[in-house]
């Protein structure tokens, strides 16, 4: 009989642990993974754009800025829904994924100026707003409700610990950097 590698056996233990089943544990590293990259880059992207916005804006134009947010949110949502119905959860999860890096990257190779940082804050509160909910709803495509009862334990576990990872610690030397630089160091 074959030996079981250690590190086979501990991992089993820990799936057993968490209540992942045989068949499930695929599906459940896949959905930690992207849940724990997401609340990760979402929280790294809302350092940098609260330095963008704070550098180069009034104060009492956060106000406007969060308006635009509750105006577009209702669109984007809307068209959100539509992509889910049309493409399934897992497509518009992916789609959406992909739209966000590509915008967020297209939106860094502008100046910095004061429009670009709204637009900056107004698509981060967007891109939240929408691949929350479509992680929610790929979550119910590929788990039945009783493995959602016992894997969301375990699964909403990424989202606190890509918090936790996506949130940067000040450094000392943040200070005497530009707005951009801040979310890179």
């Amino acid at each position: 009989m074959l030996a079981m590698h250690p590190a086979i056996g501990l991992v089993e233990r820990f799936a057993r642990l968490l209540g992942v089943r045989d068949g499930e544990r695929r599906a459940v590293l896949v959905s930690f993974s992207v849940l724990l990259s997401t609340v990760a880059a979402h929280a790294l992207l809302e350092t940098a754009r609260d330095a963008l916005l704070l550098s180069g804006v009034p104060r009492t134009a956060l106000g406007v800025v969060y308006v635009l947010i509750a105006v577009l949110t209702v669109p984007t949502a809307v068209a959100s829904r539509r992509a889910t119905l049309r493409l399934g959860a897992k497509r518009a999860l992916t789609v959406s994924l992909v739209a966000a890096s590509g915008l967020v990257a297209g939106a860094w190779t502008l100046p910095v100026t004061s429009t670009v940082a709204v637009l900056v804050y107004v698509l981060t509160g967007l891109i939240g707003a929408v691949l929350v909910p479509q992680f929610w709803s790929f979550m119910g495509d590929v788990f039945t409700a009783t493995q959602v009862r016992r894997l969301f334990g375990p699964i909403s576990s990424a989202g606190v610990i890509g918090g936790v990872a996506g949130s940067p610690r000040p450094r000392p030397r943040w200070f005497a950097l530009p707005p951009r630089a801040t979310c890179c160091s």
